[in-house]
């Protein structure tokens, strides 16, 4: 929507984000770009002409870096510059260490978007080229544009909250490949049990009684032979397994039936499954973790007070809530990023 002054919300938007960066990059300091790497740092200073001043390449950490930003305030001093901002990509944790040392340092920081500096590699030399010590000028340059953003400070329960948030993706990643291996073992030595359920894998009746086949070795036959009263009986014994305490019958029938199909590659019936049940338990102790993490990030949401609020939002479940501000931040804080 456009106002009085001409300016859309978008305008003002860009122009918040382009004045809280420039209290931060600020003519009467130098720019520091650092190209992080695991045992080698390169960086190069540069003034907001995209004039290097100095280069530095050292072999640390990036949490021991306090020597090189000691090294640009003296250089930045010599050419006449009060003090220094330092930038970089957001490279895994190794940014961090950075801007914690910049912060103890009284130095600005600032992030480096990577798409960024890959885009500007291609269009400062037509090439494709990539090296340490051209990135580390790019990085400047861009840093000099204001093509970067402010990183987010996260206070210790939102950085927790973060940490969880990542280990709870990693979790739901390899929950969903253990489905998917399930199914296609499935799919290849027994499919007509897939068919049992509408959607089998969702199901704790059909998952059931996927345990009692695997728990057996994968003897169908005599499964088949003992009847169906003791397949549903160990079936309903392993419902607790899966958090449920009511069998579907008629799932329970539908797998009972298929211990007798022909259907599917023979051969691979023994070893097939034989992994399905090894996948089986992954998954099992894998919702387990995936649990335990919840629980955790629930228990970040009353540390912060936040619980009453997020529960009343319509159609907003809890963890789905805390998944969200794991991935967003604190959203009280003006997020001012590119």
């Amino acid at each position: 929507m456009v106002q009085r002054s001409g300016l859309t919300r978008g305008d003002r938007r860009r122009n918040d984000r382009i004045e809280a960066l420039r209290t931060v990059i600020r003519s009467d300091r130098a720019i520091l770009a650092i190209d992080l790497g695991e045992d080698k740092q390169v960086a190069a200073l540069l003034d907001h002409d995209g004039r290097v001043l100095g280069r530095r390449t050292v072999t640390v950490k990036a949490f021991a870096l306090g020597g090189l930003l000691a090294w640009a305030a003296a250089q930045a001093g010599r050419h006449g510059f009060a003090r220094v901002v330092v930038g970089c990509e957001p490279t895994g944790h190794r940014w961090r260490s950075v801007m914690q040392l910049a912060d103890d340092a009284g130095m600005g920081f600032v992030c480096v978007q990577s798409l960024r500096v890959h885009l500007a590699r291609e269009a400062d030399d037509y090439t494709r080229d990539k090296t340490d010590h051209k990135d580390a000028v790019v990085i400047g340059k861009l840093i000099a544009r204001l093509d970067c953003y402010l990183p987010e400070r996260a206070e210790p329960d939102w950085a927790r909250l973060r940490h969880l948030g990542a280990r709870r993706a990693r979790l739901v990643t390899e929950a969903t490949s253990c489905q998917q291996q399930i199914a296609d073992l499935l799919g290849c030595c027994w499919p007509a049990a897939l068919a049992a359920a509408a959607k089998p894998l969702e199901s704790t009746s059909w998952l059931a009684c996927l345990s009692v086949v695997v728990d057996t070795g994968g003897e169908l036959a005599a499964l088949a032979a003992a009847g169906l009263d003791a397949f549903t009986a160990a079936a309903r014994a392993r419902l607790s397994r899966f958090a449920a305490t009511r069998l579907s019958h008629r799932i329970a029938r539908g797998v009972f039936a298929a211990l007798t199909d022909p259907g599917g590659v023979g051969a691979q019936r023994p070893g097939a499954l034989e992994r399905a049940g090894l996948v089986l338990a992954d998954w099992q102790h894998t919702r387990a973790r995936l649990g335990d993490v919840q629980s955790r990030m629930l228990g970040v949401l009353d540390a912060m007070g936040l619980t009453a609020l997020v529960t009343s939002i319509p159609g907003l479940s809890t963890v789905g809530a805390a998944v969200i501000l794991a991935e967003t931040g604190d959203l009280t804080v003006a997020r001012l990023s590119s």
